[in-house]
């Protein structure tokens, strides 16, 4: 039997599937985060979030842990430099390895291989599509300081910002009310304070964002304008990839945290809608995109 793994190693957690060259899952595992390319220890950090999604995934099929795979597919955020690379290799038995950004992987668990456009909303935000050509595009996911709009951080950050505003009655807004809660912070500039001394991380700042979509829900105008933005700012991102490609009234679908929120959602659906495309849900997650790259199936087989 020739065994085939997909990793998906994402800003939170690392995911990781094994399977069969059939297809059938034959485990499952998790692993920490894989990202901080900008930190020191960034490369050990990588190192264990993929040995250890693997390891788990391994024991789960009832496998040794010294098992030499045929294809391994690594998707990570961000770019794939040869660092990053070379520390995916150093823990990888794999007689065919790859090592991309995860906006493919994304892509190919969404369609399975079929024509359309996937924006990746997590942490960061990221839009990636191939046509019936086999041409691809990608849009977005120059990190939080050159792009990510839309994103849990960009959400976050927004609502920080505007948080640090007070009205002409110097009363301070509901966001920053909020703010103060959740970062357990006597000041709300103690938190831009934090992040640019390393002391907050960006998914600690990117945590922010649900509490944002919940006022939002719960009909604060603030929060409400703020996911009606992020919510626009996604759809631009397919529309540009949609465009590049050149498919008409294309099909897009969003995956990651924020992806699943429903007023992301139910925004991007009806902009969508009103300019010819169509929201559909995604055929699997983008760990599964990972493995059926490293199986080089262009369908989702058993086991999905």
């Amino acid at each position: 039997m020739r065994l085939y793994a997909g990793v998906d190693g994402g800003q939170t957690t690392t995911q990781a599937v094994i399977g069969d060259e059939r297809g059938a899952i034959l485990g499952r595992g998790q692993g920490g985060p894989a990202n901080h390319v900008d930190e020191p220890g960034a490369e050990d950090r990588l190192r264990a979030a993929v040995a250890g999604a693997l390891t788990q995934a391994l024991r789960g099929a009832a496998l040794p842990s010294a098992t030499l795979f045929e294809g391994v597919h690594v998707a990570l955020t961000g770019e794939v430099d040869a660092l990053r690379s070379g520390a995916v290799r150093e823990v990888v038995r794999s007689a065919r390895l790859t090592v991309a950004h995860d906006a493919p992987a994304a892509w190919m668990g969404a369609f399975a291989g079929e024509p359309g456009v996937v924006v990746v909303a997590g942490t960061g935000s990221v839009a990636y599509g191939r046509n019936a050509d086999g041409d691809e595009a990608r849009v977005g996911g120059w990190g939080y300081l050159f792009g990510d709009r839309g994103s849990a951080f960009w959400l976050a950050a927004e609502a920080l910002r505007r948080g640090l505003e007070v009205d002409d009655r110097g009363r301070a807004t509901p966001l920053a009310g909020a703010a103060l809660e959740h970062f357990r912070v006597r000041r709300l500039a103690e938190v831009p304070a934090a992040f640019y001394r390393r002391r907050l991380t960006r998914e600690r700042l990117a945590s922010f964002a649900p509490v944002v979509n919940e006022m939002a829900r719960g009909g604060d105008v603030g929060a409400g304008a703020l996911v009606t933005e992020a919510a626009h700012a996604l759809t631009e991102l397919a529309f540009v990839a949609l465009e590049r490609l050149s498919i008409r009234r294309g099909e897009v679908a969003v995956v990651g945290g924020l992806g699943g929120d429903p007023l992301i959602r139910a925004g991007m659906a009806r902009e969508l809608e009103v300019r010819g495309a169509r929201l559909r849900e995604p055929a699997a997650d983008p760990v599964m995109g990972a493995f059926w790259l490293a199986l080089g199936s262009s369908v989702g087989a058993d086991g999905g």
